[in-house]
């Protein structure tokens, strides 16, 4: 019986992370659609788009410069 009430007691706490952990979350997620947070998104967003952009056309150089190099190389 020992080892079906320690298992209860396990099970509890993992029950009572779990629900603290729900909690923190729909906290947070309140406070970010209350408005301050959202100019933080949308900055966080734009640099995102820049950095995808970037990255896209250091790809784009890159992928040009190695077609440069292999043209070269079979000269």
């Amino acid at each position: 019986m020992n080892d079906y009430e320690h298992q209860i007691e396990s099970l509890r706490q993992q029950l009572q992370q779990r629900d603290h952990e729900y909690e923190r979350n729909l906290h947070q997620l309140k406070s970010q659609s209350i408005g301050g947070d959202s100019r933080t998104n949308l900055q966080e967003n734009i640099d995102m788009i820049r950095l995808q952009r970037d990255l896209r056309d250091k790809s784009d150089e890159l992928r040009r410069l190695q077609s440069q190099c292999a043209s070269f190389e079979s000269v």
